[in-house]
């Protein structure tokens, strides 16, 4: 189950304060007083700015179908492992705790580590408790028929990785773990149907990543390319409570084609597992990043397949975008069943930023397809 864990508020706060010191512009000579208090505050901020540690608390708030409006806090500890290095990434520690319209309890915290220009861990790891819905399995149950199952699981997602050939070309060991309880409702089709993992499971599944990532921008790119591939396995002997090999492709590419930067953005991604995989592992067609449109889950199977492309406009106004897309899905036990069952949706959207040159954006989306549809709003890109 994926779920939103950046505040939207957090980047309302930093452009409100962003745009207050930019105002603050300095338009004739100075005096010698003028002088000594702007240099004063300047070393201020160069000493504020090469601190080791930091650390703030902002709260958080956002909007999907899947959770309706949920909110709570999240945290930011930044720091670098050399704080000499000028050209290392900060690394990040995000602990967040969100409660949702849906009763939706997510406490979780992500992590983002350089600790040389080399080597990155990253991921997170979590506890949830997660009312969620189910529809069925596959493409033959109705798309308006759901019902509720309680999920409660602690989560880790750890990712080693190192950089090979050159700085866009890097290549990991990859795990993940997560342990459900699921309580399907009394006389449900969860609970009296044969799926696997209807009762709980226990997932603990090891692999290797390999990822380009050529991007212009990690948020809102104009320009490059990122592939991100995975090979992962799934097996009593170690720890899992099913045997599963799955594989998961990412490709996006990004052109500008305009001077003044409007953009497509195209998007392939697949997911295809060959084992016995619990229903809530399950590839999950919809959400806020994939199939908007779809409520994340609505329909789920072993294979899916989705394609993606969206039109981005150039800033107008300073601080405001627009964005129309098209997407084409599918979900089904074989390559075969999904190409015979792909589904569409289509939608736009407004997006807002205090900070245009790092180009993180909140997103305000709607889409809609034959009989669905759905309002999205986000941070940063859905890819």
């Amino acid at each position: 189950m994926k779920s939103l864990s950046i505040p939207v508020f957090v980047l309302l706060i930093f452009g409100f304060f962003s745009i207050r010191a930019y105002s603050q512009v300095y338009t004739g000579p100075l005096t010698k007083e003028e002088a000594v208090a702007l240099q004063k505050r300047l070393d201020q901020e160069l000493k504020h700015s090469e601190k080791k540690i930091r650390f703030q608390v902002l709260p958080s708030i956002y909007y999907t179908p899947e959770t309706r409006t949920a909110f709570g806090a999240v945290g930011i500890l930044s720091f670098k492992f050399d704080a000499q290095d000028s050209i290392l990434p900060v690394s990040k520690i995000s602990p967040s705790f969100i409660y949702t319209q849906n009763a939706q309890i997510l406490a979780n915290v992500n992590f983002d580590m350089y600790t040389n220009r080399n080597w990155r861990v990253f991921g997170d790891v979590g506890y949830f408790v997660y009312p969620y819905f189910f529809s069925g399995v596959g493409n033959n149950h109705p798309g308006d028929y759901y019902e509720w199952y309680d999920a409660t699981y602690p989560k880790l997602n750890l990712n080693v990785y190192r950089k090979i050939i050159s700085d866009s070309i890097s290549v990991g060991i990859r795990y993940d773990f997560q342990k459900s309880d699921i309580a399907p409702v009394e006389n449900g089709i969860l609970e009296t149907g044969t799926y696997n993992g209807a009762n709980g499971s226990t997932q603990s599944s090891v692999g290797l990543g390999l990822r380009y990532d050529s991007r212009s921008h990690i948020w809102s790119s104009t320009s490059g390319w990122y592939a991100d591939f995975s090979l992962m396995f799934s097996e009593e002997g170690l720890g899992a409570t099913y045997s599963d090999q799955y594989y998961k492709l990412d490709v996006r590419k990004y052109f500008t084609i305009s001077k003044k930067k409007d953009l497509i953005a195209v998007q392939f991604y697949g997911e295809i597992h060959t084992g016995k995989i619990p229903f809530n592992l399950m590839a999950l067609l919809g959400g806020s990043e994939q199939m908007r449109g779809y409520r994340m889950g609505i329909y789920r199977d072993r294979t899916m397949l989705v394609y993606q492309a969206e039109y981005r406009s150039r800033l107008f106004y300073k601080y405001f975008t627009f964005a129309l897309f098209a997407n084409m899905g599918g979900i089904g036990n074989s390559l075969e069943d999904v190409n015979a069952n792909y589904r569409y949706t289509a939608g736009g959207g407004i997006r807002y930023t205090p900070l245009p040159k790092e180009r993180l954006f909140i997103r305000f989306d709607y889409a809609w397809g034959n009989k669905t549809e759905g309002f999205y709003i986000a941070v940063g890109e859905a890819f």
